[in-house]
């Protein structure tokens, strides 16, 4: 799908980029140039040229290094209202040999292009789709701002680096070496709370210490040796919910295919204030909207550095043609990305929302195999049966509308029972 191009526009970046080449010197600047393409970086984030990393996090105060991943380190950072952010930084551009990040080439322009881009549609999705038909995009991660910066790493992120490192072991190399002339790309977000590999699905505590009934949700007695249990169990509900029927409404508007749901990109952020607090989600003409409990947790989704999605009549995505997406092993992740490559046949290009279900399958084994959930009593045995029973059916959908139709009809439109049944 292609654009018209604003040529006045892009004659404006290029002369901005000609300004940046003056300024950075040799091929490492031309070589950004001749990446750039339809869609230029400095125009998405709406500046003529970078800038440093005082002017893009003046008004944000520093916590922590939050996690990394290969390309990418994230800091925790508040903002004036005393908000927390996650703020995304990536070096990109340079020459395949020269400053690897983590022992790889950097990322490309249009490689990050492509990310902000849907961080951003998924962004406007989730600000915009509070009304009407579009009520379902209330679980993708907000977009702040986005900049590109120019100069050596920050001392102040460093040493929250270095105190990360020094707890958690970090497995990325320290971003000392890069220099002056380096670009980064700063993606500020709203902080959606822990992976849910490390967040304790358990019990939300209320000031009166109140436990919600979940009689009517699994047909049990709420006495104080189980409340726990059903309530563990109803958070896991939740979170599944939530993760699916988001997805569902943005495969549907936007044939979005995450393509790298793991369980590190779903996040949880637990409270008294989802605790009574539900949701709407629309499902579609044929299903209307359903209400969905929160059971005191909040889902978001995030990192769509492999995502693919559509927008009017734009494509964004980025290609997986690394082979080490392909060679992994000692995790289900690994054999997610080698099933998407066969389902797709590596055209990333086009739309496989198999790839969807794929990593709802990928979560479910997660959360019965990998998380500490309780095992004891009756709703902990009905809960584990029916979500392997879920986990079976997942395989005979064709995408993500198909699965909550039909498991909606299972539930009886009950949403307390939704992929339980």
């Amino acid at each position: 799908m292609r654009r018209k191009v604003n040529h006045q526009k892009l004659e404006h970046v290029c002369m901005c980029l000609r300004k940046m080449q003056r300024s950075f010197g040799g091929s490492y600047a031309q070589d950004i140039m001749s990446e750039m393409k339809h869609e230029e970086l400095l125009s998405v984030c709406n500046q003529t040229k970078p800038v440093t990393f005082e002017a893009a996090l003046r008004n944000y105060t520093l916590e922590r290094k939050l996690g990394e991943a290969t390309f990418s380190e994230v800091f925790s950072f508040t903002n004036e209202s005393n908000f927390r952010l996650a703020v995304k930084l990536m070096p990109f551009g340079a020459p395949k040999d020269k400053y690897l990040v983590n022992g790889s080439p950097q990322i490309s322009v249009h490689e990050v292009t492509q990310e902000v881009l849907i961080t951003k549609t998924m962004s406007d999705f989730r600000n915009h789709g509070s009304t009407g038909e579009d009520a379902a995009g209330f679980n993708f991660v907000e977009l702040v701002s986005v900049h590109v910066c120019q100069g050596f790493y920050p001392q102040e992120l460093l040493a929250a680096w270095d105190d990360y490192a020094q707890d958690k072991d970090s497995e990325n190399d320290r971003p000392d070496y890069f220099p002056k002339k380096q670009l980064y790309a700063v993606i500020v977000l709203m902080n959606g709370g822990t992976d849910l590999e490390h967040f304790k699905i358990k019990p939300v505590a209320t000031a009166a210490n109140v436990l919600t009934p979940l009689k009517k949700s699994f047909g049990v007695n709420t006495k104080a040796s189980s409340a726990a249990t059903n309530k563990t169990w109803a958070m896991v509900r939740s979170i599944l919910t939530q993760t699916i029927l988001s997805l569902a409404a943005a495969e549907r508007k936007l044939k979005f295919e995450h393509r790298d749901l793991h369980w590190g990109n779903v996040l949880c952020m637990a409270g008294p204030q989802y605790l009574y607090a539900k949701t709407s989600y629309f499902c579609g003409e044929d299903l209307g909207s359903i209400q969905v409990p929160l059971e005191g947790v909040k889902v978001t989704i995030i990192d769509y550095t492999l995502s693919r999605c559509e927008h009017g009549d734009r494509l964004y995505f980025n290609k997986m043609d690394d082979e080490s997406f392909f060679t992994g092993e000692g995790d289900y992740q690994f054999d997610i990305y080698r099933m998407m490559r066969e389902e797709t046949d590596g055209a990333w290009d086009a739309f496989f929302p198999k790839t969807n279900l794929m990593w709802i399958g990928y979560l479910l084994y997660k959360l019965l195999k990998a998380k500490s959930l309780p095992h004891a009593g009756s709703v902990a045995k009905q809960s584990r049966l029916a979500l392997a029973a879920f986990r079976e059916r997942i395989n005979g959908y064709s995408d993500m509308s198909a699965l909550v139709r039909v498991e909606v009809a299972l539930s009886g439109g009950d949403a307390t029972k939704l992929f339980f049944s």
